[in-house]
């Protein structure tokens, strides 16, 4: 199996590598990145099955043969979460939504085409628990980028996995996520403040949200659907 995941390099990405470098049904595994961090951090995992293209995912002549290729594809590049997305809104239009028609355009349907989304994509809801049949009413421009990305992948039989917020160390592990700034506000100032002590919201761990990439990889003739 030729596996190709865009955005490898990336939070969850290094984490997904990680696991596939190990399934010896994956006989290759191409990463399509930018490359914005660097390559160091995934040193370690450098091995003879791995391919590296420091390609933007909209440059369909450079990324055509590799999609083409391939038996799955994990589509993780993306700009993610609301602040980001708010603070540079051209580029998280270009990435998220261009991007995505931009890789959707290349996959056959007879490919297996797994899409990160996320559980913002639901918006305000009533209680705590969802199903994906649950009406979405997306807050964020985040949230919005990403239904409108599940809407693209339909059309290709995809399927759209909406992770709740992740947390823990990976190999690019971000300092900007809820968690890891009450660890770091812990530490540093020794106290943390808690807002709206009533609100809810979701967790999942990275290598957890890698498990279940991976579980969805390893499934064949399964239908679009969202997870």
């Amino acid at each position: 199996m030729i596996v190709t995941i865009t955005g490898g390099m990336g939070y969850l990405g290094g984490e997904l590598v990680k696991l596939l470098l190990m399934d010896s049904s994956i006989k290759k595994i191409n990463i399509i990145d930018k490359g914005l961090y660097g390559i160091s951090q995934l040193s370690s995992l450098f091995d003879s099955k791995l391919n590296v293209l420091i390609k933007d995912i909209r440059d369909k002549s450079a990324i055509s043969s590799v999609i083409a290729e391939s038996d799955v594809i994990v589509h993780l590049a993306s700009l993610v979460g609301a602040p980001l997305v708010d603070r540079k809104p051209i580029e998280a239009y270009e990435t998220n939504i261009e991007g995505t028609k931009c890789i959707t355009d290349l996959v056959d349907p007879s490919q297996r085409f797994i899409f990160a989304s996320t559980g913002s994509s639901y918006g305000k809801v009533d209680g705590i628990c969802t199903e994906k049949n649950t009406k979405i009413s997306p807050l964020s421009s985040y949230g919005r980028h990403k239904a409108e990305g599940e809407a693209i992948v339909r059309d290709k039989n995809g399927i759209s996995l909406r992770f709740a917020t992740v947390y823990g160390l990976s190999f690019r592990t971000r300092d900007d996520l809820y968690i890891h700034s009450m660890i770091q506000k812990a530490l540093i100032d020794r106290s943390v403040v808690l807002y709206q002590g009533d609100a809810s919201r979701t967790f999942m761990h990275v290598n957890d949200a890698a498990r279940a990439v991976r579980h969805f990889i390893n499934i064949s003739d399964l239908p679009y659907d969202i997870f």
